[in-house]
């Protein structure tokens, strides 16, 4: 499956954005789900084979408070490149996880500070 072009889901409070597919999925787009004056949203990206995110890939679910959550899965391979951003603008970073049986993480920009407490990234 292929997953490009732009998805902008923000509002008040972030959107919730699911993707999944069996097999190959390749992330290659812009996805925003931003809160404007709550909590950044949630991206939940699930491959049960190989999850393949491109250096073109931008993800943007920061919130005027905290930032959202990220979660990219490939349950066999999972290869990260581009820019994840879950941050806080006035409270507490997001949670960005990339989770898969082989993980690597190739020319990725990750973010998820806050300004009292940063997020974490796993």
């Amino acid at each position: 499956m292929y997953y490009g072009g732009s998805t902008n889901a923000s509002g008040s409070k972030g959107g919730k954005i699911l993707a999944k597919a069996k097999e190959l999925m390749v992330l290659d787009s812009s996805i925003v789900a931003k809160g404007l004056k709550e909590s950044g949203g949630d991206l939940m990206v699930v491959s049960e084979d190989v999850l393949l995110s491109t250096a073109q890939t931008s993800v943007d679910i920061s919130g005027s408070t905290n930032g959202g959550s990220i979660k990219l899965n490939g349950d066999s391979h999972n290869l990260v490149a581009g820019t994840f951003k879950a941050d806080g603008n006035s409270s507490q970073g997001g949670n960005i996880d990339f989770a898969g049986q082989n993980v690597r993480l190739v020319s990725a920009d990750i973010s998820a500070k806050g300004v009292s407490q940063g997020g974490k990234v796993r």
